[in-house]
């Protein structure tokens, strides 16, 4: 916690205004906003009056025993782990009790110790789980409370995974609830509690979908390193990077349209006749053909309406066409009599 964080704290747990605060040092109202707001800090000479009012060591005022950076952190659990089988397990957890309470603020350290001492405790068939994981989960119910809100839905998804293991469900349900969707991907998460649940259609549903999602972000990232690559010069990468977005695409059921638009662009980017040329055709054809996910035995589950499918309308070939013969990166082929013979033919 920084130290604006611990004025403002131990100002209203002390029921006391910015007012009276500023009035006992001799500051404007303005300047304790600023502290609390941490905008500005206090003056050195400032900070035994303000630590004596708000009644905390100058230690705890400027974070001494507050927070640790994450090498420290790091070099601690690191040292933790390497002492597994070599002393008791109550040994290392009093290590880790002696830490904490070191720093008792430091949630990034609370989090760490916690998951390390949890993990070493499934391995050691001698500590007294009971005892032990009771004082675990009470850290991570602390940490639930936390105003690191990625400590918190880590921690968060933890304990859903937990309460999966045990059967409790209800529990895992309520908690999955409280995980924004931009913070944690709560698709594994959802789909153990629907399997766990017997809903095994919405789960594979809810997996096909994830399923479909990564292979077209992947497609998607793949197309977009060729541009990369070429600017790089880095040629070998990307004719790699070619072969594999092409199986990608092959390996995960996608629409053949996609295919094609990496030979195209590939060739574009090299002004390589022949692969354009071949990107070219097979766009052409795909779009007569528009993919259906209906016929993917890779996504049986996922429902579909005509209107949803990938492709796109025939009647939108000519349109393409159009703009295929106007597009300026396409100049190189112009003159090309197998170009123009394609695109008179469509």
């Amino acid at each position: 916690m920084k130290i604006n964080s611990i004025i403002k704290r131990q100002r209203k747990q002390l029921s006391l205004t910015q007012e009276q605060v500023a009035q006992y040092l001799g500051v404007s109202i303005a300047a304790v906003s600023k502290w609390e707001s941490g905008h500005t800090y206090p003056d050195i000479t400032l900070l035994p009056p303000l630590a004596r009012l708000l009644k905390v060591d100058l230690n705890t005022l400027l974070s001494f025993n507050e927070e640790l950076t994450d090498q420290e952190i790091a070099v601690f659990v690191n040292e933790l782990s390497q002492k597994v089988g070599s002393i008791p397990f109550s040994d290392i957890m009093e290590e880790a009790r002696e830490k904490i309470r070191e720093y008792p603020n430091c949630d990034r350290l609370i989090c760490n110790v916690a998951m390390t001492i949890d993990g070493v405790l499934a391995m050691d068939p001698k500590a007294d789980n009971t005892i032990y994981q009771k004082e675990i989960d009470q850290l991570y119910e602390r940490l639930l409370k936390s105003e690191d809100l990625i400590i918190r839905h880590q921690i968060l998804a933890l304990l859903i995974n937990k309460y999966i293991a045990a059967g409790e469900l209800e529990k895992a349900e309520a908690l999955l609830n409280e995980i924004p969707d931009r913070i944690v991907d709560k698709t594994r998460i959802q789909a153990n509690l629907l399997i766990q649940k017997k809903e095994y259609l919405k789960a594979v549903e809810l997996l096909e979908k994830k399923m479909l999602s990564y292979a077209e972000n992947l497609r998607d990232t793949q197309l977009s390193l060729l541009t990369v690559k070429k600017e790089l010069k880095e040629w070998e990468s990307m004719e790699r990077i070619k072969e594999v977005s092409k199986q990608t695409i092959a390996l995960y059921e996608l629409w053949e349209y996609g295919s094609n638009l990496v030979d195209m662009q590939y060739g574009i980017l090299r002004k390589d006749v022949v692969s354009t040329l071949k990107g070219l055709k097979g766009l052409l054809k795909s779009i007569k053909h528009p993919w259906s996910i209906e016929n993917s035995l890779l996504y049986p589950h996922i429902p579909t309406k005509k209107s949803e499918e990938a492709g796109l309308p025939e009647y939108y070939l000519k349109s393409l066409t159009e703009e295929i013969k106007q597009e300026e990166a396409l100049e190189f082929l112009h003159g090309n009599k197998e170009f123009e013979k394609l695109l008179d033919q469509d």
